[in-house]
């Protein structure tokens, strides 16, 4: 039972990071007039890898986390995980600003 009862804790609060980086990105789209019925759905892809990130490296270490291996993931990998994430939170803004300028040129 306490095994259940910590399980849910560490999901809720995964949960909400997740919650937080899709709502996040999902008001900058907003802002930009992203479809966020095409190409906008990479925000997800990029969430979870976030999410990712923060738990292997910060929540696992807490009270939060259940206690794993110890060690955290190298800062190579940390830093091209986080890249990739940019990146596919930052493609759809890059396309709509694309798209939006050759359809105001008249292409």
């Amino acid at each position: 039972m306490k095994k259940a009862l910590h399980f849910l804790r560490y999901s809720v609060v995964l949960f909400i990071i997740g919650t937080f980086f899709v709502g996040t990105t999902l008001y900058i789209y907003e802002k930009f007039g992203v479809n966020r019925d095409t190409i906008g759905q990479l925000r997800y892809l990029g969430a979870i890898i976030l999410v990712f990130l923060i738990d292997q490296n910060k929540i696992q270490f807490t009270r939060f986390g259940f206690q794993g291996s110890g060690e955290q993931l190298s800062k190579k990998f940390t830093g091209r995980a986080l890249a990739v994430a940019f990146v596919l939170i930052v493609i759809p803004i890059v396309y709509t600003l694309i798209s939006q300028t050759i359809v105001a040129l008249g292409g």
